[in-house]
């Protein structure tokens, strides 16, 4: 994604978030915010005439660019869950902090971690770690 597609000056306008993929999030933040200070400061107003579509553009731009931010949140939110928990924080801890029940965490990260040892972007020790921290705080031994 270049800075063009997103220019708030631009015509171009974005059509869904998976064209956003791979964006850096402060680029994303740092855009969405221009998209929705532009509709803000253009509040229709009788003295003012906007080009034809130019307000739907920058809803629709802010839209997009607000669903790849949460997407780009979301992404790395198990990787954090564990980060946590490797620095003791607790199954328990991670799933109020993230607004789930306990159960749900443990076997998302459990999902995940295997996910990620499958596409080799984890290895088989770090997976059996992850699960083993899992297990001993299931187990209290935590």
């Amino acid at each position: 994604m270049t800075l063009g597609k997103l220019a708030t000056d631009s015509t171009d306008h974005i059509v869904t978030p998976a064209e956003l993929a791979g964006t850096p999030l402060p680029l994303l933040l740092e855009v969405w915010h221009l998209h929705l200070s532009a509709l803000v400061a253009s509040a229709p107003s009788p003295a003012e005439l906007l080009p034809d579509g130019w307000r739907r553009g920058h809803a629709l731009d802010a839209l997009a660019l607000g669903e790849a931010i949460v997407e780009s949140v979301r992404a790395g939110r198990w990787a954090t869950a564990v980060d946590a928990l490797t620095e003791g924080a607790s199954v328990a801890d991670v799933a109020k902090a993230m607004g789930l029940e306990a159960a749900e965490v443990a076997c998302e990260i459990s999902y995940w971690a295997r996910a990620q040892c499958m596409v080799d972007l984890m290895t088989q020790l770090r997976c059996i770690e992850i699960i083993t921290m899992l297990l001993a705080d299931r187990d209290g031994a935590r």
